[in-house]
């Protein structure tokens, strides 16, 4: 999904989704989000999943941006998700997600810089 504030996409290959965010994030693009990955999450029914969130190329977003990706996080904390690699080559955003969301705290998840080692992670995790 293409906008000016911000791009992202999210691809499906068995239990793992991959989703990478590209720029900077407002509400209404983060909401568009949400929307298309809960529909696929929910695709899963009730079925055991991980997720990879790559963001080398997100450079921010809104507090209201971060306020409904907290909300996002509270909803996957009550569905079946095994664990949540994050790609960041950013420490700064890496402290933002612990600061603005705080339903992280419940999940399984690492931080990586290559994606091919969050893969590796992801793969070990049941």
């Amino acid at each position: 999904m293409n906008n000016l504030h911000g791009t992202y996409s999210i691809k499906k290959d068995a239990d793992i989704v991959r989703y990478e965010l590209i720029g900077t994030f407002n509400e209404n693009i983060t909401q568009d989000f949400i929307d298309e990955f809960k529909s696929l999450i929910l695709g899963y029914n009730s079925r055991p999943f991980k997720l990879m969130n790559v963001q080398i190329q997100l450079e921010g977003a809104t507090p209201a941006a971060f306020e409904l990706v907290n909300q996002l996080n509270e909803w996957l904390n009550t569905q079946n998700m095994i664990a949540k690699a994050i790609v960041n080559n950013s420490e700064v955003l890496a402290k933002m997600h612990r600061f603005f969301i705080p339903a992280r705290e419940a999940q399984n998840i690492q931080y990586f810089s290559r994606e091919e080692d969050a893969l590796a992670w992801l793969t070990s995790q049941n």
